[in-house]
């Protein structure tokens, strides 16, 4: 049948190829034409599947560099390091699946802008196959993956190279231009990261503080992670649970509650969520703010003793873009229990239909031991719902 459209038509052969292979390869489909490819090197002495199928190989890793990009650019390390990797394998092996698999699967973003790089892959085969009257397209005499390395075994070389980098150009810059996070997964990112990155230089200020055993002044003007130092240090010293408290009026529930499967399946954390009956969201406890989005719909913070919160006001009220939202703190403020974070408009959030449940997450749990929501149902803001324990050191453990 391939050999059939091909003889027909090379030009709508070289544009199907690779808009098919993104769906074949995570079903595992693409292995049968393998054998294909081996059977047409065998009986035709070349194959001319392989070029066309270059195009989504090199859309594909064109959507990886995209990606890298943006990780770099969002201080992204974790993603930074999957997609280094991606490509590498991708690039100098021609191997797609730690792209797929890894990264584009996860990214609902990605695809269409992926399937664009191997329409103009495949289109650019397809009109220079026309106009240089291959009767075949693109082939080759081996079977190879389709990489950097394997550039020279395609003919015509020229024609394959400008496909292939048309292909991955048109994915990564459309991937750069569009990002592969909605702008809800970049807020909540975004909200995680500052909070962790203000924490990690709080942990390597926090153990001269304690050598020195000094109590010092905290100044509001100080940055966030050294602002709030010395009670981090009291805390992992005395070894005290932490408390919680609501950050609004209303109504706690699990956050199994949460519209949202990220939040109701613990991906973010531990933690509670909260049904507003208020319109203004208020520090849990001491802490200084390590993430005040601009949008108000979401904070990041960390608390005295060391724990990393996330308030997100709301699901998806991102997109809002700050509408309805009051915002009365920085990055970098010191609060106190009860300092105002926010105020919202209940009305322009439910007139767009997005739920005013609060979720509050603990996000670096890890760094803890038992974190116990110890409060459901009506509460006033300032009431404890959520306990977080210290980690008992491996001599405090039972025999």
């Amino acid at each position: 049948m391939l050999a059939a459209i091909n003889g027909f038509s090379p030009f709508i052969f070289a544009i199907v190829i690779p808009l098919a292979y993104p769906f074949m390869v995570p079903l595992g489909l693409h292995w049968p034409i393998n054998a294909v490819m081996l059977l047409n090197i065998q009986t035709l002495g070349y194959d001319f599947i392989q070029g066309p199928m270059g195009a989504w190989n090199f859309a594909c890793f064109g959507a990886t560099a995209g990606v890298l990009v943006l990780a770099m650019r969002h201080r992204d390390t974790q993603m930074r390091q999957t997609a280094t990797g991606a490509l590498a394998a991708g690039l100098l092996g021609g191997i797609s699946e730690p792209s797929l698999y890894g990264i584009h699967l996860r990214f609902k973003r990605i695809y269409p802008r992926m399937l664009v790089g191997c329409f103009v892959g495949g289109l650019i085969i397809g009109t220079g196959s026309w106009i240089m009257s291959l009767p075949d397209g693109i082939t080759t005499p081996a079977f190879v993956f389709t990489s950097l390395l394997t550039i020279p075994a395609f003919e015509p070389i020229g024609l394959y190279a400008i496909a292939i980098a048309g292909a991955f150009f048109t994915s990564m810059f459309l991937v750069m231009g569009a990002n592969f996070r909605t702008p809800e997964q970049q807020a909540e990112f975004e909200a995680v990261r500052d909070a962790a990155e203000a924490a990690a230089v709080a942990e390597h200020v926090a153990p001269a503080a304690v050598e020195a055993g000094e109590a010092r002044a905290i100044d509001a003007s100080e940055p966030s992670a050294a602002a709030a130092t010395a009670a981090t240090a009291t805390a992992l010293l005395e070894r005290v649970a932490i408390e919680v408290a609501a950050p609004l009026d209303g109504e706690v529930v699990p956050l199994s509650e949460v519209p949202d499967p990220v939040f109701a399946g613990g991906t973010m954390g531990p933690g509670v969520a909260i049904i507003p009956a208020g319109d203004t969201v208020y520090a849990p406890a001491p802490g200084v703010i390590a993430a005040a989005q601009p949008t108000g719909h979401a904070f990041g913070l960390v608390l005295d003793g060391g724990v990393e919160l996330l308030i997100h006001v709301g699901i998806d009220t991102v997109n809002l873009k700050g509408e309805g939202f009051d915002v009365k703190v920085k990055n970098g403020d010191r609060v106190e229990l009860g300092t105002p974070l926010v105020t919202f408009d209940r009305k322009v959030i439910e007139a767009a239909g997005y739920p005013l449940i609060t979720p509050v997450v603990v996000l670096n749990a890890d760094d803890f031991g038992d974190i116990t929501p110890v409060l459901e149902g009506t509460v006033t803001a300032g009431t404890p719902v959520i306990t977080v324990l210290p980690k008992r050191p491996a001599t405090d453990a039972p025999p």
